[in-house]
């Protein structure tokens, strides 16, 4: 089953991409049950959660629970893809870096991210993660701001020689394809070493 969902990566990535949101939120409550003594706050807010998604409207609206459950999952089936599509194209089908030690950190941020390039309408979709390369070399900075950033770090990476990877949506979901169909066609020997 492994080697078939490997080699076949490529395409049930996307139908996968429902399940994402899935996962994140999955992630984030196991690790705040995982250390419930360091995270005690993250776990009573854990329990609100649930109390506000199941006991109220279960127990007081007397919502039957399958309803709720579905308000509950419906919702990330929908942002699943909406985030696959926000995060895979940033970093998925960009080189490794291998010695980091050979790149200066504002290489390394270009070579291993890229940025979205979209009209700026389309930059409240991207909640910012559009500006890849400058969220990573500037983190603090609010996204609001990143496309002024944007300018800045353009000029620099010019100034030095550093290649800036700024493509379109499109020809960045099309790199993560590319990406994906290469790696299903590797040989597990090379994978491995």
């Amino acid at each position: 089953v492994g080697s078939f969902m490997a080699r076949y990566q490529f395409v049930h990535v996307w139908l996968l991409s429902l399940f994402f949101a899935h996962s994140q939120r999955h992630l984030s409550q196991a690790g705040a049950l995982a250390k419930i003594g360091k995270y005690r706050l993250d776990a009573l807010a854990l329990v609100l959660h649930f109390a506000l998604w199941f006991a109220l409207p279960c127990l007081l609206l007397d919502v039957p629970f399958f309803y709720a459950l579905l308000a509950y999952v419906i919702p990330l089936f929908i942002l699943g893809p909406h985030l696959a599509a926000i995060f895979w194209v940033n970093h998925i089908g960009m080189p490794l870096v291998r010695r980091v030690e050979a790149f200066s950190f504002f290489e390394h941020q270009s070579v291993t991210s890229r940025s979205i390039t979209n009209p700026p309408i389309w930059n409240w979709l991207f909640g910012g993660l559009n500006f890849q390369i400058e969220h990573h070399l500037f983190p603090t900075v609010p996204s609001a701001r990143l496309a002024a950033v944007q300018v800045i770090v353009r000029r620099h990476f010019a100034r030095n020689a550093i290649a800036y990877h700024g493509v379109s949506w499109w020809s960045a979901l099309q790199s993560v394809a590319v990406h994906l169909r290469a790696i299903a066609r590797t040989d597990r020997s090379q994978v491995l070493r």
